[in-house]
């Protein structure tokens, strides 16, 4: 899915970026629906790969059009609003699974599982087209016309990188991830995200080995959505308000504050017997989920405006492939030290490398002296 990302990033950073995303929707949506008649395994995995290729845009294209539509100030915050999405469809997920297969509905069974959860994504794409433009692309429509916010994050270097072609670009920007900053964002990042990725593989298997006959349908749905729409919205708006005060390196503080004050609560969750693991949980999450719009709103602001999409999408790969392939050895070690302690492990104490690595950068990016206007041209050196 790489090379699908950086195409797909590419593209947006040149062409409309409204309609990539609507298009990206009904793919997987498509996907996820025709996944309902599928006969045979091989047809699963074929099916599985078009909602991967599909979903590959969303993130970058969603956190480029933000970069877009609102300004600086405000962009943890509508970071925070987009991806209010994940905690939603990670909590719907328990209940789908959980409850639907067993209604057995037309006789059915498994199938109208991923007949609902395709089937909206038409719907969100519908509406994204018809109450949506891209800026930019009215900007190029009316040249007289000067948007601010776009214009306030072009340069000279941008419209080079531009004017060039879209697989030289892609090379080009592919550039970014040499600068330290980036590296040390991209690192902790994989922490954290394996560190989610451990508990979000193994609650339910947790549940049923330690506590069987428990029903966390319900429990694990209100909480990932109460703790993490909750997070992720108060951490975006808490970084914003600080930023003001103190610039760039302030949103680097808040995710290593936010991922150290998650790690005890998390621990909690696998020391505590339910209904107390839940409370630990929702409290884990309410600190812990604060990391994902913030940490989109320092790469955005460390990029230049014709590379962010490209950016992210590259960055996402490393992140979701580092943090979804890592868990799977959370199974051979806990043969040697323990299930609950190998959790342990993977979950508070990844929460805890992740803070270290954030707090790091957030002392680096002081001491560098970058603010949130010149941000960009820091990154920007290492295209030289």
């Amino acid at each position: 899915m790489l090379n699908a990302r950086m195409k797909l990033g590419a593209l947006a950073d040149r062409y409309n970026r409204v309609v990539i995303l609507a298009t990206s929707t009904i793919v997987f949506s498509a996907c996820t629906v025709v996944m309902g008649t599928a006969q045979e395994v091989w047809q699963l995995i074929f099916l599985r790969f078009g909602v991967a290729f599909g979903e590959s845009a969303c993130q970058p294209v969603s956190a480029s059009l933000v970069m877009s539509l609102f300004p600086q100030s405000l962009h943890g915050a509508a970071l925070g609003l987009v991806n209010w999405g994940i905690y939603f469809g990670y909590g719907l997920s328990y209940v789908v699974g959980n409850y639907i297969p067993p209604l057995d509905i037309l006789g059915q069974g498994w199938r109208w599982a991923y007949y609902l959860s395709g089937i909206p994504g038409f719907l969100f794409a519908a509406l994204l087209l018809l109450t949506t433009s891209d800026p930019r692309s009215l900007a190029a429509s009316k040249k007289d016309d000067i948007l601010p916010l776009e214009a306030e994050r072009s340069s000279k270097k941008d419209k080079e990188i531009e004017s060039k072609s879209i697989c030289n670009t892609a090379w080009i920007n592919l550039s970014f991830f040499l600068h330290p900053f980036v590296i040390l964002l991209c690192l902790g990042a994989c922490f954290r995200h394996t560190a989610g990725f451990s508990w979000a593989y193994n609650s339910q298997l947790y549940f049923d080995y330690y506590y069987p006959g428990t029903d966390v349908g319900m429990w694990l749905f209100s909480v990932s959505i109460v703790g993490g729409s909750s997070g992720i919205l108060i951490g975006g708006a808490v970084s914003d308000r600080i930023v003001k005060r103190t610039g760039l390196h302030a949103r680097a503080w808040v995710l290593a504050a936010s991922q150290t004050i998650a790690s005890p609560f998390a621990a909690g969750v696998l020391l505590l017997p339910p209904p107390y693991c839940f409370a630990s949980l929702l409290i884990a999450y309410l600190f812990a989920e604060m990391w994902f719009g913030v940490l989109f709103a320092i790469l955005i602001e460390l990029v230049p405006a014709s590379a962010c999409s490209f950016v992210i999408a590259v960055f996402l790969f490393v992140m979701n492939n580092v943090g979804g392939n890592v868990p799977v050895i959370i199974t051979p070690i806990s043969k040697t030290m323990g299930y609950r302690e190998t959790l342990l492990l993977f979950y508070p104490g990844f929460f805890l490398i992740s803070a270290a690595l954030f707090g790091i950068m957030g002392i680096a990016l002081r001491k560098s002296n970058i603010d949130r206007k010149n941000s960009q041209s820091v990154v920007q050196k290492c295209e030289s």
